[in-house]
Protein backbone atom coordinates (compact mmCIF):
# COMPACT_ATOMS: atom_id res chain seq x y z
CA UNK A 1 0.00 0.00 0.00
CA UNK A 2 1.40 3.45 -0.90
CA UNK A 3 2.32 5.56 2.09
CA UNK A 4 -0.27 8.27 1.31
CA UNK A 5 -3.04 5.64 1.27
CA UNK A 6 -1.77 4.17 4.55
CA UNK A 7 -1.84 7.62 6.21
CA UNK A 8 -5.42 8.19 5.03
CA UNK A 9 -6.49 4.77 6.33
CA UNK A 10 -4.90 5.36 9.75
CA UNK A 11 -6.57 8.76 10.17
CA UNK A 12 -9.96 7.44 9.06
CA UNK A 13 -9.71 4.55 11.49
CA UNK A 14 -8.70 6.92 14.30
CA UNK A 15 -11.80 9.07 13.79
CA UNK A 16 -14.06 6.10 14.53
CA UNK A 17 -11.95 4.40 17.18
CA UNK A 18 -12.74 6.64 20.14
CA UNK A 19 -16.06 7.97 21.36
CA UNK A 20 -14.71 11.51 21.93
CA UNK A 21 -13.82 11.72 18.24
CA UNK A 22 -17.12 10.24 17.09
CA UNK A 23 -19.15 12.98 18.79
CA UNK A 24 -17.09 15.81 17.27
CA UNK A 25 -18.66 17.73 14.39
CA UNK A 26 -17.19 17.27 10.93
CA UNK A 27 -15.99 20.88 11.01
CA UNK A 28 -14.16 20.33 14.32
CA UNK A 29 -12.58 17.13 13.00
CA UNK A 30 -11.46 18.91 9.84
CA UNK A 31 -9.92 21.79 11.80
CA UNK A 32 -8.06 19.41 14.07
CA UNK A 33 -6.67 17.36 11.19
CA UNK A 34 -5.60 20.51 9.30
CA UNK A 35 -3.79 21.85 12.40
CA UNK A 36 -2.05 18.50 12.80
CA UNK A 37 -0.82 18.55 9.21
CA UNK A 38 0.76 21.98 9.66
CA UNK A 39 2.27 21.07 13.04
CA UNK A 40 6.04 20.71 12.75
CA UNK A 41 5.80 17.56 14.91
CA UNK A 42 3.67 15.80 12.29
CA UNK A 43 5.77 13.05 10.67
CA UNK A 44 8.75 14.47 12.58
CA UNK A 45 8.62 17.59 10.43
CA UNK A 46 9.60 15.94 7.16
CA UNK A 47 6.23 16.58 5.49
CA UNK A 48 5.62 20.28 6.25
CA UNK A 49 7.39 21.65 3.16
CA UNK A 50 5.54 19.22 0.90
CA UNK A 51 2.21 19.97 2.60
CA UNK A 52 2.70 23.69 1.94
CA UNK A 53 3.68 22.90 -1.64
CA UNK A 54 0.56 20.81 -2.24
CA UNK A 55 -1.57 23.56 -0.66
CA UNK A 56 -0.13 26.11 -3.08
CA UNK A 57 -0.79 23.83 -6.04
CA UNK A 58 -4.42 23.46 -4.98
CA UNK A 59 -4.84 27.23 -4.57
CA UNK A 60 -3.29 27.87 -8.00
CA UNK A 61 -5.49 25.27 -9.65
CA UNK A 62 -8.77 26.16 -7.94
CA UNK A 63 -8.65 29.77 -6.65
CA UNK A 64 -5.83 31.90 -8.04
CA UNK A 65 -6.01 30.64 -11.60
CA UNK A 66 -4.45 32.88 -14.29
CA UNK A 67 -7.81 33.26 -16.04
CA UNK A 68 -9.61 34.29 -12.83
CA UNK A 69 -6.88 36.78 -11.88
CA UNK A 70 -7.08 38.36 -15.35
CA UNK A 71 -10.86 38.51 -15.09
CA UNK A 72 -10.75 40.37 -11.78
CA UNK A 73 -8.02 42.70 -13.07
CA UNK A 74 -10.29 43.56 -15.99
CA UNK A 75 -13.39 44.06 -13.84
CA UNK A 76 -11.60 46.32 -11.36
CA UNK A 77 -9.81 48.58 -13.80
CA UNK A 78 -6.36 49.80 -12.82
CA UNK A 79 -6.51 48.74 -9.17
CA UNK A 80 -4.33 45.72 -9.92
CA UNK A 81 -1.85 45.39 -12.78
CA UNK A 82 1.15 43.27 -13.74
CA UNK A 83 3.44 45.41 -11.60
CA UNK A 84 1.20 44.80 -8.59
CA UNK A 85 1.34 41.04 -9.21
CA UNK A 86 5.13 41.28 -9.36
CA UNK A 87 5.18 43.01 -5.96
CA UNK A 88 3.06 40.21 -4.45
CA UNK A 89 5.49 37.68 -5.98
CA UNK A 90 8.34 39.51 -4.26
CA UNK A 91 6.50 39.39 -0.92
CA UNK A 92 6.18 35.62 -1.20
CA UNK A 93 9.75 35.04 -2.32
CA UNK A 94 11.11 37.24 0.48
CA UNK A 95 9.50 34.91 3.02
CA UNK A 96 11.73 32.09 1.76
CA UNK A 97 14.94 34.10 2.01
CA UNK A 98 15.96 33.53 -1.59
CA UNK A 99 15.44 29.76 -1.70
CA UNK A 100 15.14 29.14 -5.46
CA UNK A 101 13.57 25.72 -4.98
CA UNK A 102 10.65 27.16 -3.04
CA UNK A 103 10.68 30.40 -5.01
CA UNK A 104 9.45 28.56 -8.11
CA UNK A 105 6.42 27.18 -6.31
CA UNK A 106 4.26 30.28 -5.98
CA UNK A 107 0.71 30.84 -4.82
CA UNK A 108 0.28 33.54 -7.48
CA UNK A 109 1.61 33.06 -10.98
CA UNK A 110 4.06 35.58 -12.43
CA UNK A 111 3.24 38.46 -14.80
CA UNK A 112 4.80 36.45 -17.63
CA UNK A 113 2.39 33.59 -16.92
CA UNK A 114 -0.55 36.01 -16.90
CA UNK A 115 0.56 37.53 -20.19
CA UNK A 116 0.68 34.10 -21.81
CA UNK A 117 -2.84 33.37 -20.57
CA UNK A 118 -3.97 36.83 -21.75
CA UNK A 119 -2.82 35.94 -25.26
CA UNK A 120 -4.81 32.69 -25.13
CA UNK A 121 -7.91 34.58 -23.98
CA UNK A 122 -7.43 37.24 -26.67
CA UNK A 123 -7.28 34.55 -29.36
CA UNK A 124 -10.43 32.99 -27.93
CA UNK A 125 -12.11 36.40 -27.86
CA UNK A 126 -11.20 36.99 -31.51
CA UNK A 127 -13.12 33.87 -32.47
CA UNK A 128 -16.15 34.81 -30.35
CA UNK A 129 -16.36 38.53 -31.14
CA UNK A 130 -13.86 39.45 -33.88
CA UNK A 131 -12.84 43.00 -34.72
CA UNK A 132 -10.51 44.66 -37.19
CA UNK A 133 -8.46 47.81 -37.35
CA UNK A 134 -9.67 50.37 -39.88
CA UNK A 135 -8.62 53.77 -41.22
CA UNK A 136 -11.18 56.54 -41.67
CA UNK A 137 -11.09 60.17 -42.77
CA UNK A 138 -10.88 61.07 -39.08
CA UNK A 139 -8.11 58.67 -38.07
CA UNK A 140 -7.60 55.07 -36.97
CA UNK A 141 -10.31 52.95 -35.43
CA UNK A 142 -11.57 49.45 -34.73
CA UNK A 143 -14.69 47.84 -36.08
CA UNK A 144 -16.51 44.83 -34.65
CA UNK A 145 -18.50 42.22 -36.49
CA UNK A 146 -21.87 43.79 -35.68
CA UNK A 147 -23.90 40.62 -36.24
CA UNK A 148 -21.73 38.52 -33.92
CA UNK A 149 -21.43 41.34 -31.41
CA UNK A 150 -25.19 41.82 -31.14
CA UNK A 151 -25.86 38.09 -30.88
CA UNK A 152 -23.17 37.76 -28.21
CA UNK A 153 -24.74 40.48 -26.05
CA UNK A 154 -28.22 38.99 -26.43
CA UNK A 155 -26.92 35.52 -25.50
CA UNK A 156 -24.95 36.90 -22.52
CA UNK A 157 -28.08 38.49 -21.07
CA UNK A 158 -30.09 35.27 -21.49
CA UNK A 159 -32.51 36.69 -24.06
CA UNK A 160 -31.96 34.31 -26.98
CA UNK A 161 -35.25 32.45 -26.48
CA UNK A 162 -37.06 35.66 -25.60
CA UNK A 163 -35.99 37.15 -28.93
CA UNK A 164 -37.88 34.40 -30.73
CA UNK A 165 -41.11 35.44 -28.99
CA UNK A 166 -40.91 39.25 -28.92
CA UNK A 167 -38.75 42.22 -29.78
CA UNK A 168 -35.77 42.97 -27.53
CA UNK A 169 -34.91 46.48 -26.42
CA UNK A 170 -31.31 47.39 -27.28
CA UNK A 171 -30.02 50.95 -26.95
CA UNK A 172 -27.39 52.69 -29.05
CA UNK A 173 -24.57 54.32 -27.13
CA UNK A 174 -21.95 56.89 -28.15
CA UNK A 175 -19.21 58.60 -26.20
CA UNK A 176 -16.30 60.92 -26.96
CA UNK A 177 -13.43 62.50 -25.07
CA UNK A 178 -10.48 64.75 -25.68
CA UNK A 179 -7.36 62.86 -24.62
CA UNK A 180 -4.86 65.65 -25.37
CA UNK A 181 -4.94 68.92 -27.29
CA UNK A 182 -4.36 67.02 -30.52
CA UNK A 183 -5.87 63.61 -29.81
CA UNK A 184 -9.51 62.71 -29.19
CA UNK A 185 -11.58 59.57 -29.41
CA UNK A 186 -15.14 58.65 -30.28
CA UNK A 187 -16.73 55.30 -29.48
CA UNK A 188 -20.12 53.89 -30.32
CA UNK A 189 -21.86 50.62 -29.66
CA UNK A 190 -24.89 49.06 -28.09
CA UNK A 191 -26.02 48.25 -24.58
CA UNK A 192 -28.77 46.03 -23.33
CA UNK A 193 -31.80 47.89 -21.97
CA UNK A 194 -34.38 45.10 -22.03
CA UNK A 195 -35.91 44.59 -18.58
CA UNK A 196 -35.96 40.83 -19.07
CA UNK A 197 -32.18 40.60 -19.23
CA UNK A 198 -30.06 38.79 -16.66
CA UNK A 199 -26.77 40.42 -15.69
CA UNK A 200 -24.06 38.03 -17.01
CA UNK A 201 -21.74 38.85 -14.11
CA UNK A 202 -24.13 39.06 -11.15
CA UNK A 203 -26.45 36.33 -12.48
CA UNK A 204 -29.53 38.31 -11.51
CA UNK A 205 -32.20 40.39 -13.21
CA UNK A 206 -30.32 43.31 -14.69
CA UNK A 207 -32.63 46.26 -14.53
CA UNK A 208 -35.48 45.61 -12.10
CA UNK A 209 -35.47 46.69 -8.46
CA UNK A 210 -37.99 45.70 -5.79
CA UNK A 211 -40.17 48.56 -6.95
CA UNK A 212 -40.15 47.34 -10.54
CA UNK A 213 -38.19 50.42 -11.62
CA UNK A 214 -35.21 50.54 -13.93
CA UNK A 215 -32.07 50.09 -11.81
CA UNK A 216 -29.15 50.09 -14.22
CA UNK A 217 -28.96 50.66 -17.96
CA UNK A 218 -25.25 49.96 -18.33
CA UNK A 219 -23.91 46.77 -19.91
Amino acid sequence: MPLEDAVVEVVNRLLTSRQRYKVMTDESKGDAIAKALFDERFANGIALTSIISQSKKWLRANIFTPAEILKQMDLHGGTLNYQGISVLNDVESAAYKGSKRRFRNRVLCTPACLQRMAKVLEDKGDSICPFKQIKTDFGEGIEFDYAKHTRLVIDAFGLTDTGQERSINVSASIDAAKVTNNISHTSAGLKMSDTGGCDPLKKMRSFMSDGNSLRDLQS
